[in-house]
This record gives C-alpha cells, sequence and structure tokens, in this order.
C-alpha cells in the first residue's frame, strides 16, 4: 500500500536546503566533526567531501543551483588578500560560496595554547604545553616554510597560460600544423618566465620571505611573534602536542589514542560557548546564521 508522506515542517525544509562542504573522506573526520559543533544551533548539514580541489570545483559547479550550498577549505598556500576578499564578499551573487580558513589548516586554530590550554584533559602546566607547542613548531618549521615555496612556485606554473587554437584554418597538412604550433610566442615566453622563477636567487628569496613571516626576525617561534602558528602544518602538529600533554580516557578507563584522543580534546572545547571559539569560528558562524535567518 502507497502511503502519503506528510508535509514537512518549516524547519525541517530548511535543514536539508543548507548544507556546508568541508575537505575529508571521513565523515567522522576532524573537519566535519569541527563544524558539526561550531553550528551546532544552525540547521546546516555538514558534509565532507574529499580534497581541497573536490571542494572548489562542486563550488563551482553547484554555486546557480544550489545557492544554500557553502564549502569551506584550508588555506594551504593562498595569500591573505584572496582570503580575505572570500570573507568579506560572502555571499557573492556572482561567484561561487567558497569560504577559505584564515589559518593554513583547521588544526592550527587548536594549536594556540590560551585556548587548547583551556581543555579539562591537559596534564602539564599551561607553560609546558607552550614549550611542546614551540618545540613542535621548531622542529618542522624550516621543513613547512621549503615545502610552501614549492607548492606556491607548483600552483603559480600550473596556471592557464596558451590557449587552445579557435579555428580550423591553416591545419589542412601535418606540416602546416606543426608550423603554426611551433609558432606560437607562449612557448618562448613561458620558458623565460620559468626560467626567471626558478633562479636560485628567486627561490632563495621565497624562502626567505616566507620563514621573515613566520619568525619575524627571531631565532625560534616565539609567542606572539610572527605566523608560524598560522603557517606551520597544523594537521602534523596538533597531533604531537596532544600526545604529549593530554590524556582522555574511554567510560571504562581505557586511554584513547591517536585521532581518537584528538577527536574528543577538540569536541570537548567545542562544547564551550561561542564566545569562547577562535574568531574565525564566531565568524563563520554568523554568516552562516544570517543565510539561515534571512532565508537565501
Amino acid at each position: 500500500m502507497v502511503r502519503a508522506e506528510p508535509h514537512p515542517r518549516p524547519e525541517e525544509v530548511r535543514e536539508r536546503a543548507h548544507r556546508l562542504f568541508v575537505e575529508g573522506s571521513d565523515p567522522e573526520g576532524l573537519d566535519p566533526t569541527v563544524l558539526r559543533e561550531v553550528l551546532r544551533d544552525l540547521p546546516i548539514r555538514v558534509e565532507a567531501l574529499g580534497p581541497s580541489f573536490h571542494v572548489e570545483s562542486a563550488a563551482r559547479a553547484l554555486h546557480h543551483s544550489h545557492p544554500k550550498y557553502y564549502f569551506l577549505i584550508d588555506r594551504d598556500h593562498l595569500g591573505r588578500s584572496a582570503v580575505e576578499a572570500r570573507w568579506r564578499e560572502f555571499p557573492d551573487p556572482n561567484h561561487d560560496n567558497l569560504l577559505i580558513w584564515r589559518w593554513r589548516e583547521l588544526e592550527n586554530y587548536f594549536l594556540d595554547p590560551a585556548y587548547l590550554g583551556k581543555s579539562p584533559y591537559l596534564t602539564c602546566t599551561q607553560q609546558q604545553l607552550e614549550r611542546q607547542i614551540l618545540s613542535a613548531a621548531g622542529r618542522r618549521l624550516y621543513f613547512d616554510a621549503a615545502n610552501l615555496v614549492i607548492v606556491q612556485l607548483r600552483e603559480e606554473l600550473k596556471t592557464n597560460w596558451i590557449r587552445q587554437f579557435a579555428s580550423t584554418r591553416g591545419f589542412s597538412t601535418q606540416k602546416a600544423a606543426l608550423q603554426k604550433l611551433l609558432s606560437r610566442p607562449e612557448f618562448s615566453s613561458k620558458a623565460r618566465s620559468v626560467s626567471q622563477k626558478l633562479r636560485s636567487d628567486r627561490i632563495e628569496g621565497r624562502f626567505k620571505k616566507v620563514v621573515g613571516a613566520m619568525l619575524d626576525g627571531e631565532p625560534r617561534p616565539q609567542l606572539g611573534r610572527g605566523r608560524w602558528l598560522q603557517m606551520v602544518r597544523g594537521k602534523k602538529m596538533l597531533p604531537a602536542v596532544i600526545s604529549k600533554c593530554f590524556r582522555v580516557k574511554d567510560q571504562q578507563g581505557k586511554s584513547l589514542q591517536g585521532k581518537v584522543r584528538v577527536r574528543e580534546v577538540v569536541r570537548n572545547l567545542l562544547a564551550r560557548p561561542l564566545s569562547d571559539q577562535p574568531g574565525d569560528f564566531q565568524q563563520l558562524h554568523g554568516l552562516l546564521s544570517r543565510q539561515v535567518r534571512e532565508g537565501r
């Protein structure tokens, strides 16, 4: 027997309509876990959509047909102007509903010792926690700086620097086609550009600029100096710091380890009032709350 479905309540419709897509392949991974907690009082469904380029592609493809779909990715190598434009102009009817974290990765926000130190699972002193964070950052800072330079160059060099031919005219023979192909000035121009970017002095300058932004003239990471906290690989650092200074037990008294321990520490911090959360979490909540309230 066919049964008629009852009409959904307005709040149920809103809940299905508003969705936030984030990075990750695990529905219970850190990114969706964090965002579900940050937005727990809003009728927004949070889903993991894979790596950042999947999220970006979906944002471009679905924007016009699904204006109540929102997308959020890590900053990685992107510059400040590109990131700030997303927050300032969201939602942009002429663009996609894509936001980019201001810090390199979501995990970086939890490495702020003033925030992380509020956890009841902390087993060392605040000073010891700060030393652990500084030590972990110092061990990988130059490694992360070098990789940032590589990613910057890789992204710049794969830009759409040459267009395909638009007309079949002049391609009647193999010889003619080859001549037209080889005569394109973009090839020599690109070769010169790449050669300039990959000069040793240029690469050295990029590296020193990244390190300078991280350390602000200090010989090693210092709290309150430079942007190392925002720029290091938080995904790698956070588990290392939590393994040193945090202890979490399950209901049977067994100590949690690995990703489960990290997720529980993070979830407990996110249970605190919104006013205690990082500023970007608060701003994200405000932006999406307005979207839901105004029914866009």
